[in-house]
């Protein structure tokens, strides 16, 4: 839509995350349906699994779980 000169362009307001969805974070029941769908899945479908648990359990963000290596777990 052309615009009139000298007229400024705003970027639409943003919509509270609370207005578009009431929670932030997945439900035990959630999680246990997704490590069930995933060990459903493919070959590697323990592995999906588990890094869905320790994931959850552990609060990872995604780039920490796929930096994680298998010599972490026996770091003490």
């Amino acid at each position: 839509m052309p615009m009139a000169s000298g007229e400024k362009q705003f970027p639409p307001r943003r919509v509270p995350n609370a207005t578009r969805r009431p929670r932030e974070y997945l439900t035990a029941s959630e999680v246990d349906s997704m490590v069930a769908a995933a060990r459903k899945l493919g070959r590697h479908g323990e592995r999906d699994a588990a890094l869905i648990l320790i994931a959850f359990r552990h609060g990872l963000r995604v780039s920490e779980l796929v930096a994680l290596r298998c010599v972490n777990g026996h770091e003490f």
